[in-house]
């Protein structure tokens, strides 16, 4: 390029090489002058004549210089043409694949597709050229007679009303990704031109500007344009069409045709009417074909296709592609949307969708419910002519939940205005520019998408593998929409409730003062905290079971033995063992009693990845979605997975207690377990482990649970903590999700039981003391121990139990004889 630029600039070396002449011989000139100052005997000095000469020659070859260098500097930056050759250097979408090599999504700030000019119809080309560039097939890049028509029009306009770049011109402009307006723009600009004309045939100029050119809305190059605003293909284009096409481009912001559509109506008849003066259409057919194409327009207007073609794209995870985008983010900055980089992930299409039909459809069914509860609870209160109690209550507790049944009412309006006005409304009020309407259409609208998200249940499925932490589902709700984007997995925090327990069962074992057959006592409990106020924690359903081994405890999920067990342990103790397995720093966890009921607030993530560690029978876990990332060549330029695997996983507990444990919390699946009739429901065969979750006034569901391969966690709730009622037990709600999604994706992996880890011994014991068994037990069961830990006395309950009866029938048979 830059040999071509200096021949091309031989001229200007002429006239340097001639001042260098004059230079050279400037001495001969001044004793030229000299002779003359000796014949005529001028009077003046001729010294300060030769210094002011001299002085200005310099000035003027420095200046020359300088503008030599400043032009090589700006000539020398210039974007070379050959980006034009070659389309896999325009702007590329990022790719992210799954699992198996199977697309995912795109990540782009608009999408392009490529069209040759054979595929340009010659409707579009003849409309372009009688409304942009009429010369176009003569002139060598610059229309000068074009430059005079356009400035002679805009001067008896008194405004701009039309343009003198050629399509040249308009071609190169497209080379910078700025706009600015300078000279140095200009002539850089023109010198690109003359390249292009000198290095394109005239066809190729065009098929290059009609795949770059900017057609508003996101859509570059004509077939992109045409599938966008027609739905149909650029070679199926009429004049009417091509016309509309052509008047977006000079100004697409002003000319938007969704925003602003009677601006663009009236460019593309004054284009039309060119059409018509240059006998390129009759005035019958121009007239027809406008007519057809505004009814047709505003169909699609009304029909919403434009909003659905903007707002919908192909994405087979939309929240985990969220997450994806975020990450790259951080890692590559804006350059994902143009970079063409290939993601590969861990995610699984085919489990995400498993996932995602089994939680949509339990959400369904338990909106349902939910909603007929209610509105049979609202009625039977007002019939007993209680509103004035519950507008009280409402205002007096800030209890929005009590005007459900007047806003399903109002939802149902908003929807019937959203099902049947929306689009009409909106193309109105675009047509004319009506920004307050706009504004109130807007506030509808997300008034009535907010009323269906505040009352309506939620849910989030998160899954990865053991031991690799490879995430493999990561469903963040009930559907991804503009007005439903919170991905509940890690952008959510809410309190665990019972599924924080294993943690503090892991820390009574781990402290060897409990084993799973220590007797703990399972009483009401009161405490006095800040205030002289008083706690009462309680159990589910408000039972109490009196000794309980602490094995059945964890099974039964009672919450006295988490509270006494905390008591007994020190809550620091409890929150070092969290915080370790967690990876969570020491202050996100509450420092009372209330911590062994899961009232710290943790995402989705942080709950899985403390199950998959124990799990991983102890061993550190790091959940991941990208595996590598490869630029637009194919080359690696970000290897997360490796980074992972490189690192040494650290054994965060003893892997005889992660084993204790595990088996402990297989038993919430087995006989007595608090999911073991779902677990029967669900058909479910496979072995695992795991805890429920149900937090206070019954707002959260949670279960999370592993098997020896994969480690999964179901929530379901609404974002604004409205009680899923009195039946929203984590047990009846998220279980069953847990339960069919795991059926389903173990079916990939071995039917294996958790491996046996070593530093136990199984001992025989009385299931009512804990203890030895002696000849007066009645229920021996074998129970694992840590080496050193196992019970050294015998059963003295069931021996005073057995007296004491013995006694009570020593009585009855008193009582019987005469």
């Amino acid at each position: 390029m830059f040999n071509n630029f200096f021949l091309r600039i031989s001229k200007l070396r002429k006239i340097t090489a001639f001042i260098i002449w004059i230079v050279q011989r400037k001495i001969g000139f001044f004793l030229f002058l000299r002779r003359i100052r000796i014949r005529f005997q001028f009077i003046f000095s001729l010294e300060k004549l030769e210094v002011f000469f001299t002085a200005g020659l310099l000035l003027f070859v420095l200046c020359w210089g300088a503008f030599l260098g400043i032009v090589y500097y700006h000539f020398n930056s210039l974007k070379s043409i050959k980006d034009l050759d070659d389309y896999s250097l325009y702007e590329v979408p990022t790719v992210v694949y799954d699992i198996k090599g199977r697309k995912i999504t795109e990540f782009y700030l608009y999408k392009r597709n490529l069209i040759r000019y054979q595929e340009i119809p010659e409707t579009l080309i003849s409309t372009l050229l009688t409304a942009e560039d009429k010369n176009f097939f003569t002139h060598g890049g610059v229309d000068f007679l074009g430059i005079l028509r356009a400035f002679i029009t805009n001067i008896q306009a008194g405004a701009i009303k039309q343009g003198g770049s050629t399509i040249s011109q308009q071609l190169a402009k497209l080379l910078f990704t700025t706009r600015e307006r300078t000279i140095a723009r200009k002539l850089q600009e023109l010198w690109l031109t003359f390249q292009i004309e000198e290095k394109y045939t005239k066809q190729e100029i065009l098929e290059k500007y009609l795949n770059k050119v900017y057609y508003g809305n996101n859509q570059y190059g004509l077939e992109a344009a045409t599938h966008f605003y027609f739905g149909k293909e650029a070679k199926d284009l009429n004049y009417a069409e091509s016309a509309f096409l052509v008047s977006i481009p000079p100004s697409p912001t002003y000319l938007n045709p969704l925003r602003y559509p009677m601006r663009t109506k009236e460019k593309q008849e004054i284009i039309l009417n060119s059409l018509v003066r240059e006998n390129l259409l009759t005035r019958e057919e121009a007239d027809k074909q406008f007519k057809i194409f505004w009814i047709d327009f505003q169909q699609r207007l009304i029909s919403g296709d434009f909003y659905k073609s903007k707002t919908e794209s192909f994405d087979e995870a939309p929240y985990f592609s969220e997450y994806i985008r975020r990450l790259m983010i951080e890692k590559f900055s804006e350059s994902i949307y143009t970079g063409g980089y290939r993601i590969y992930t861990t995610l699984d299409i085919d489990k995400q969708k498993i996932g995602q039909d089994i939680l949509n459809a339990h959400l369904k069914t338990l909106e349902e419910g939910y909603k007929e509860d209610v509105k049979k609870l609202y009625e039977s209160i007002k019939s007993g002519n209680h509103n004035k109690l519950i507008e009280f209550f409402g205002y007096a507790f800030n209890l929005d939940g009590l005007d459900f049944y007047k806003a399903e009412l109002e939802e149902e309006a908003y929807q019937n205005v959203y099902d049947n006005d929306l689009a009409a409304l909106d193309m109105v009020y675009s047509a004319f520019n009506m920004t307050p309407e706009n504004l109130l259409l807007e506030n509808i609208l997300t008034a009535e998408q907010g009323l269906r998200l505040d009352y309506r249940p939620e849910g989030a499925l998160l899954s990865m593998e053991i031991p690799s932490g490879r995430i493999i589902t990561m469903i963040g709700g009930s559907g991804y929409t503009p007005f439903n984007q919170l991905n509940r997995t890690y952008q959510s925090r809410r309190q665990p409730g019972s599924g924080f327990k294993p943690f503090v069962y892991l820390t009574a074992l781990m402290s060897r003062r409990f084993t799973p057959s220590s007797l703990i006592n399972d009483i009401p409990l009161i405490y006095k905290i800040e205030n002289d106020e008083l706690w009462t924690p309680g159990n589910a359903g408000g039972n109490y079971s009196g000794r309980v081994r602490l094995r059945e405890a964890l099974k039964k999920s009672i919450n006295i033995v988490s509270i006494r067990l905390i008591e007994a342990l020190g809550i620091e103790a409890v929150t070092q063992v969290a915080s370790k397995i967690l990876g969570l720093p020491f202050e996100r966890f509450r420092q009372d009693f209330s911590l062994a009921l899961g009232t710290s607030e943790l995402t989705q993530m942080e709950l899985l990845k403390g199950y998959a560690v124990i799990g991983n029978m102890g061993k550190d876990v790091f959940p991941h979605a990208i595996i590598r990332v490869e630029d637009r060549y194919g080359k690696a330029i970000w290897e997360p997975e490796k980074e992972i695997d490189a690192k040494e996983k650290e054994q965060l507990i003893p892997k005889e207690y992660a084993y204790l444990i595990t088996d402990i919390m297989k038993g919430v699946l087995g006989p007595g377990g608090t999911v073991v009739g779902e677990r029967a429901k669900a058909k479910f065969n496979n072995y695992a482990a795991g805890k429920t979750g149900t937090t206070s006034n019954f707002k959260d569901a949670w279960f999370t649970g592993f098997s020896p391969f994969v480690a999964s966690s179901v929530w379901v709730g609404f974002d604004r903590g409205v009680s899923l009622g009195r039946q929203g037990y984590s047990s009846k709600i998220a279980a069953p999700i847990w339960l069919e999604f795991m059926r389903e994706i173990l079916k990939e992996y071995p039917a294996n039981d958790f491996p046996y880890q070593g530093g136990l011994i199984k001992v025989p014991i009385c299931s009512v003391s804990g203890k030895l068994p002696t000849e007066y037990c009645k229920e021996i069961i074998d129970e694992y121990f840590i080496y050193g830990t196992e019970p050294k006395d015998s059963c003295d309950i069931c021996e005073k139990d057995a007296i004491a009866t013995e006694k009570e029938i020593d009585k009855i048979e008193l009582f019987k004889k005469p």
